[in-house]
């Protein structure tokens, strides 16, 4: 029982790092997930570390994407940041 209830604090804390672009101070509020849940987590659980690692690369990609679409654009500020 314990552990479903794991796997699926871990599905919720995951869902809540999806919607919130790897923020975890407000995935941990949004999952009900206490940051320090959460590093625990990473530390013991490879899969968990492994699908939290995918989420912070989408979510840089997703920044890089539109970085690219403003330099694109002629954005000056984007251009002089990149």
């Amino acid at each position: 029982m314990e552990r479903d209830t794991t796997k699926k604090k871990k599905e919720m804390m995951l869902t809540a790092l999806e919607q919130g672009m790897g923020i975890v101070s407000s995935a941990s509020k949004k999952a009900n997930v206490s940051r320090t849940q959460h590093y625990f987590w990473m530390q013991e659980d490879a899969d968990y570390k492994k699908a939290v690692e995918d989420i912070t690369e989408m979510s840089i990609d997703l920044a890089e994407a539109s970085l690219l679409s403003q330099i694109q654009n002629k954005n000056t500020s984007a251009t002089i940041f990149y």
